[in-house]
């Protein structure tokens, strides 16, 4: 027989709880509290506390709005890339070299706002001033081109890959484009100058292909939709980006800088941090919460084997927890019984958000004025990829 307890303690009438925003106004009443979906959960057995899920234990009281638009949003750009594709290639997927994420090429990743940091500040291994082949080339083209004009090293021919500069008069003369071509997003401000810092931020909504967008949108419905009803559609959004541009500064520091990087994981992972800060908040009300502990730790380190993908990084994805776990500290609802407990919290607060902004400005200068950040660890790149088919050159 299932024992009729609940995930909470339910708190005595003469010991009212308040619910204390961290951005608007609202408050919870103990009728309230009652009603929360935690208190429909039957036992705090292992089979119960994985069945819930990654529901939060406050109120669910605001609708489901944000997240159904960042999903459009995210679509809408995915088939973007693709016609995008079409158009330049005549295919909608990029059959060679393949594409495994089933979508199109480095190139249209980088033209439709990938993170890519040749693009965000000059870079040793693809100059400003140097050629590249073109976007609007074809693949047939640039066979017969190089098939011509291709060298040979030890009697072996070596063939230009999609981003090595041009050097062959030949091949400048057929077809080729400068960085500012390569990257564009309507280019640089000054022409050999790289400045496209909004990369940090365009990634959030861009997939390297179409597996790539199914696995997102069923991550982030798994996990944002009823954060989302406890915080706000507002609140919400702000979580969504303050963490996943904390989480691209992070891993920009340690990734290829030839290798693109895109989508929404970092955020995703910040929303698990705010998952946690939820659970602490409401400790003292939940039965068995380190058995909550350990079921986020599980689903989060189930989520860095994403970071194994091409396209992912698990550096962006540590960076968009921690920035989850300090904004999520700003922004999760709490309760409270004391005007001594509220101060306490909102010093917290206070401290949460100024390590956030303070770690985000350092990681940004440590992005920009270091010659090149990836060098300092050589091997970051065996933690963010599978050693096997090429992913990690």
């Amino acid at each position: 027989m299932i024992p009729s307890k609940t995930l909470f303690d339910l708190p005595k009438k003469d010991n009212r709880h308040h619910w204390i925003p961290s951005i608007f106004n609202d408050d919870l009443t103990d009728k309230d509290e009652e009603t929360g979906d935690a208190f429909y959960q039957t036992q705090s057995s292992w089979v119960m506390v994985f069945r819930s899920g990654m529901k939060p234990f406050g109120k669910k009281k605001w609708p489901v709005v944000t997240t159904y638009i960042l999903l459009a949003v995210m679509f809408m750009i995915l088939s973007g890339e693709l016609l995008l594709s079409q158009q330049t290639s005549n295919e909608f997927l990029e059959l060679d070299p393949f594409n495994v994420m089933l979508g199109p090429s480095i190139q249209i990743l980088i033209q439709t706002g990938a993170r890519f940091p040749p693009c965000m500040r000059p870079t040793e291994v693809m100059q400003p001033d140097a050629r590249y082949v073109c976007l609007n080339t074809t693949l047939s083209t640039m066979n017969a081109t190089w098939t011509t004009l291709r060298k040979t090293d030890n009697g072996k021919a070596t063939v230009p890959g999609i981003l090595d500069p041009i050097s062959d008069p030949g091949l400048l003369q057929n077809s080729s484009c400068s960085l500012q071509d390569i990257c564009g997003m309507s280019g640089f401000a000054y022409t050999l100058v790289p400045d496209q810092s909004f990369r940090f931020f365009t990634p959030l909504f861009v997939h390297a292909g179409v597996l790539h967008y199914l696995i997102d949108a069923c991550l982030l419905w798994f996990v944002a939709k009823d954060l989302e009803r406890i915080m706000n559609p507002i609140r919400f959004a702000a979580v969504y980006i303050l963490s996943g541009l904390f989480g691209n500064a992070f891993g920009s520091i340690f990734a290829m800088p030839t290798n693109p990087f895109m989508g929404c994981h970092p955020s995703i992972s910040g929303l698990f941090g705010c998952s946690l800060i939820d659970l602490f908040f409401m400790w003292p009300l939940v039965r068995q919460p380190f058995r909550h502990v350990i079921k986020i730790m599980i689903f989060i380190a189930s989520s860095f084997l994403l970071g194994l993908l091409p396209g992912v990084d698990n550096f962006t994805l540590a960076g968009g927890l921690i920035g989850g776990l300090l904004i999520g500290v700003v922004s999760m609802p709490t309760v409270y019984n004391s005007k001594r407990y509220q101060i306490m919290i909102w010093c917290i607060r206070l401290i949460s958000l100024s390590m956030y902004l303070l770690l985000t400005i350092l990681l940004w200068r440590t992005f920009y004025q270091a010659d090149d950040p990836g060098k300092s660890c050589t091997f970051c790149r065996y933690v963010s990829c599978l050693p096997i088919g090429g992913f990690c050159d």
